[in-house]
């Protein structure tokens, strides 16, 4: 699981429920094909699963490396044995990504000059971190305006670039969104900052971290360790570009507090006074041109390399639903080897071995008795750089002639411990939520709510690609009943992104419940009468342009 990445932050660099009723569920009334009676045989295939992609032979299984080669190469000899259809590249299992993976030649990304107002001496790692995805770039001279938030959204009447001119220039905005909005809105809001820059025609943006920021989700200094020795992956489309949701940008930088207090001293202003305007109330602030030119040169090292989403389907049964694809998805990547212990390889059991290992039990379930709808079944790659495989995969659809109506998403269940519960992070904004209830309600499980909305957990994993691409989806983990709000705590303390997510971790008996509810929920997803739709005036499903109940 991408818990946090500093790709996000240099790029260019919880809504309540709505009163309407979701459409119908399900169409079959077949009894269901997925109890929770204990298998031996399947319970064997799990651990031989989760073993083999949670050894060390497989080096952390990570995007571009040997190690996830051999783990794609055992998902797709799985999905022939069950005899799902190879839908990827040249009749394979195999969807071929090429990435361009980008690292900085420059201490701290970049080579700044600023120009106007005060002369000071700008240090990178310490004023700011800088990002391009050009082998070299260069920006001269290019005057900088202040959008605030960078904010535009009709849903709440605001657009900070209202009466500002950014084409062709550098737009400087405060990182994040406001705090007056959900979570989740909040999340996505800030996410694509670069992006609205880019179509407002700004060609470099600059990010100032404010200090809720850096308290809440990621220091400065964090993010300043780890340029010149991360790289930043970007895939690349079909036509050989590389492909980026802010083309206009040429690159752009961070400042933490040291650099925006200089930054805003250049012009005669005082960065805490912007700082605690935008952190009260709707953090409206006004807009200016700053009277400052910046300048801004990048190198960078790119290397290329191909890593592979793993794909196979089972048919539907309905061939007037034939159509309409239920993708399912568990990330396969993992962060390799790194650290400076005795034991540097992240094996990734829990994070997240478990969850293709569940994907496969739930292919071996509707191989055997097909439901209506063909379910798309993909271990993805690169979920740890940035969602990128996800990301190709939900616009790059392989099976030619369909579309994705729905997005089931397995990430990091943490299975140690007898589970009471699941949460089903969107279960609220689509007609998947009744589904999902009435599956888990009629296996003995309680279908929890979000327990952290403030974590903003829905636009953080794989599904959230297919969100963007306006596909009602969903998120499934094991929920914060009895022990487990103390043990997702635990596990992410002691054992996330660390090499101590090791096999024995893992509870095989509730790897196999896990399994068997989330089979349950497809089933009933592939069987619903009507295809999923967002609940009325759901935010993502507006915000994307996805079928909305009600319309």
């Amino acid at each position: 699981m991408m818990l946090a990445g500093m790709a996000a932050l240099l790029t260019a660099c919880s809504q309540a429920s709505p009163e309407s009723p979701a459409p119908s569920p399900v169409v079959s009334s077949a009894p269901m094909k997925t109890p929770l009676a204990s298998d031996p045989a399947v319970i064997a295939q799990l651990e031989a699963d989760v073993g083999y992609l949670a050894s060390d032979e497989l080096g952390g299984r990570e995007a571009g490396e040997p190690g996830y080669d051999l783990a794609a190469e055992y998902v797709a000899e799985r999905y022939q044995a069950l005899g799902l259809k190879a839908v990827g590249d040249d009749g394979s299992y195999l969807q071929n990504i090429t990435f361009h993976a980008i690292q900085s030649n420059l201490l701290g990304g970049a080579i700044v000059s600023i120009n106007g107002g005060d002369e000071q001496d700008w240090e990178p790692g310490v004023d700011y971190i800088g990002a391009s995805i050009e082998a070299s770039a260069e920006l001269s001279d290019v005057p900088v305006v202040f959008a605030g938030y960078g904010l535009v959204s009709e849903a709440h009447d605001r657009n900070d670039y209202a009466g500002l001119d950014v084409k062709g220039k550098i737009a400087l905005l405060v990182m994040g969104a406001p705090d007056f909005l959900p979570s989740q809105e909040r999340a996505h809001y800030s996410s694509v900052q670069s992006q609205v820059a880019s179509e407002h025609g700004a060609i470099g943006i600059i990010r100032l971290l404010p200090p809720s920021f850096e308290q809440q989700r990621v220091t400065f200094a964090a993010l300043a360790s780890r340029v010149g020795r991360a790289e930043s992956l970007r895939w690349v489309r079909p036509d050989g570009e590389t492909h980026s949701n802010a083309p206009n940008l040429v690159g752009g930088l961070v400042m933490g507090e040291a650099g925006a207090t200089k930054l805003f001293a250049a012009m005669g202003r005082d960065w805490q006074e912007i700082a605690s305007a935008a952190e009260t109330g709707k953090g409206v602030i006004d807009g200016f041109d700053t009277g400052i030119t910046i300048s801004m040169r990048f190198d960078n090292t790119i290397r290329d390399f191909d890593s592979a989403n793993v794909v196979g389907l089972v048919p539907g049964a309905d061939p007037a639903l034939a159509d309409e694809i239920v993708v399912v998805i568990a990330h396969l990547d993992h962060v390799g080897v790194n650290g400076v212990g005795e034991d540097k390889i992240h094996n990734g059991a829990m994070d997240n071995a478990v969850g293709v290992a569940a994907i496969l039990e739930a292919a071996r379930q509707m191989a055997d008795d097909r439901p209506a709808r063909p379910v798309l079944f993909a271990a993805v790659t690169a979920e740890e750089k940035g969602l990128l495989g996800s990301d190709y995969l939900a616009r790059h659809n392989p099976v030619a002639g369909t579309d994705y109506v729905a997005a089931i998403n397995l990430d990091m269940p943490v299975v140690t411990f007898p589970f009471e519960d699941l949460v089903a992070f969107g279960a609220e904004r689509s007609s998947l939520g009744s589904v999902a209830k009435k599956a888990t309600s009629a296996l003995g499980v309680t279908l929890s709510p979000d327990p952290m909305p403030e974590q903003g957990f829905f636009t953080r994993s794989d599904h959230y690609s297919f969100v963007k691409q306006g596909v009602p989806s969903l998120f499934l983990v094991t929920g914060p009943g009895g022990p487990g709000a103390e043990e997702f705590q635990t596990f992410l303390a002691t054992h996330y992104h660390k090499p101590s997510d090791e096999v024995d971790l893992v509870l095989f008996d509730q790897l196999e419940r896990f399994a068997a509810l989330n089979a349950t929920i497809i089933r009933d997803v592939a069987n619903m009468t009507d295809p999923p739709q967002w609940m009325p005036g759901d935010f993502f499903g507006t915000a994307f342009d996805g079928p909305m109940a009600g319309d």
